[in-house]
């Protein structure tokens, strides 16, 4: 597993990238479109909480999978102004 994290003036983003069997392509789908049918459904809750967060907070989150490749999710969200 590989994280890199990269700011700028006003986005912070975070990349998870990992060599595993990927993310199903049903399990992107429902992230996607923000619920799950019988074709297209998670196998745990772990993504939901990154896509909640991110959208609680005026962030995106993005799922990539090449099968047997890897996965890759990218994490944006809003820098604080402080001060």
């Amino acid at each position: 597993v590989t994280v890199t994290v990269t700011a700028s003036a006003d986005h912070v983003t975070i990349t998870i990238q990992d060599n595993g069997p990927g993310i199903p392509p049903g399990e992107i789908d429902a992230l996607e479109y923000g619920e799950e049918t019988s074709l297209s459904h998670g196998s745990g809750i772990g993504l939901w909480l990154v896509k909640w967060v991110c959208d609680q907070y005026g962030g995106e989150a993005a799922f990539e999978a090449d099968s047997g490749v890897g996965s890759t999710v990218l994490i944006s969200l809003h820098r604080s102004q402080s001060g």
